[in-house]
């Protein structure tokens, strides 16, 4: 299995390019992988989302949800939507396993949790939660002093 970011940023500088993706669909300078994310740029501004699977782009919906436990949870931004796709996607009867990363505070954890609590208690379509860290920076708590 090859190794691809999770989403990728295309930009397209001149209006015709634009134009001929849009009719097209066809990008031929990239190799996407299932479930990669392309974000396509024009005129520095993301104008559309896709995720790309099985040789084709599918537009990337806003998906929003209300839980009892985080109120109204919805994405602020392209990389949130981006994952909140991810969480929700269907063309795999839900992803068995999907792995995030960013940087601190861009809301990893807050959008899992609340995607999580929704579908264990609230919908009951799933009935556990795994989560998964990296125990070097625990171990490395412990035995640095704190600055």
């Amino acid at each position: 299995m090859q190794q691809s970011d999770g989403v990728i940023i295309v930009e397209f500088i001149k209006d015709d390019d634009l134009a001929k993706f849009y009719e097209t669909k066809i990008i031929d300078e990239y190799e996407f992988y299932n479930n990669q994310y392309v974000l396509i740029k024009h005129k520095n501004e993301i104008v559309d989302r896709y995720r790309w699977f099985d040789g084709k782009f599918y537009e990337v919906k806003k998906h929003n949800f209300s839980s009892e436990y985080f109120g109204k949870v919805k994405p602020r931004d392209d990389y949130q939507l981006c994952l909140m796709d991810a969480l929700m996607n269907k063309y795999n009867n839900y992803n068995n396993i999907t792995l995030i990363k960013g940087k601190a505070g861009s809301g990893k954890s807050l959008l899992s949790l609340a995607f999580a609590f929704h579908m264990i208690f609230e919908k009951s379509i799933f009935d556990k939660i795994v989560a998964i860290i990296n125990p070097l920076n625990l171990f490395l708590a412990r035995i640095l002093p704190a600055s």
